[in-house]
């Protein structure tokens, strides 16, 4: 096990994550999706406590699958080797990433975590990618996306990609999750969205997570959020991050 902690970079292509997982493994009739979490977990030093990492593994070897990346047989999951070589000539990049170190100071309200701008005392959230900081009040959070933001690695909104494609761009189809905060092109998701959502919208990973027993941890709230507009507001340094404000 590495003796420093890492991050799985959000950017990383996590199809390419199970892939490796498998190749070591190396069972010639392939993997089960518990023997790929099992790896990694196991494997990596990770600053990585995720509940719903068993349903992002299924939807990446579900995108594995179409791509041609994987082949399934049964709960069996193997490599198309021929599919990986051409994806790893295209993309050769690194999966981890030791820690970035964070910003000790808010972009927003240039407070600390011993003081928000209520002069109280709040833990920051840090983007893994950028290091930016910011308190949750500021970023108008509520307390269970809080938690969850702070129980894996969190990107802003500057450094956000597609969880699916890790992509930045077709910025106005990106999607974000009330429940998370993860991105999420509309045309990745399964089925594509045609139409923009309005007030409250979960993503496909958080409408999955149970607990011990089975039972959704999050449910879908039935009375819809204000609609929210986005306004850039300068941080430093040379930062811009986005605050969520309610529209009249």
């Amino acid at each position: 096990i590495p003796s420093k902690t890492f991050v799985r970079k959000p950017s990383a292509d996590l199809r390419m994550l199970v892939a490796a997982a498998i190749e070591t493994i190396s069972n010639p009739t392939g993997s089960k999706i518990a023997a790929i979490e099992e790896h990694i977990r196991s494997n990596h030093a990770l600053d990585l406590s995720l509940a719903n990492l068993t349903s992002q593994l299924k939807l990446a070897v579900s995108h594995g699958v179409q791509d041609s990346l994987f082949i399934k047989s049964g709960s069996y999951i193997n490599i198309n080797a021929q599919r990986l070589e051409e994806l790893r000539q295209k993309d050769n990049q690194s999966y981890f990433v030791e820690g970035v170190e964070p910003s000790p100071v808010c972009g927003f309200c240039l407070g600390t975590s011993e003081a928000n701008k209520e002069k109280h005392p709040e833990q920051l959230l840090s983007c893994v990618d950028c290091g930016n900081s910011g308190h949750p009040s500021c970023l108008k959070f509520s307390e269970e996306l809080t938690r969850q933001c702070m129980s894996e690695p969190w990107q802003c909104i500057e450094c956000k990609v597609c969880s699916f494609c890790q992509h930045s761009g077709d910025a106005d189809n990106l999607l974000f999750c009330d429940s998370c905060d993860k991105g999420f092109h509309m045309d990745c998701l399964q089925p594509p969205m045609d139409e923009m959502p309005t007030g409250f919208w979960m993503c496909c990973l958080c409408d999955k997570v149970t607990d011990a027993q089975g039972k959704p941890i999050r449910k879908r709230k039935k009375i819809m959020a204000p609609v929210v507009a986005k306004e850039k507001v300068k941080s430093k340094p040379d930062k811009t991050m986005t605050v969520l404000l309610e529209t009249p």
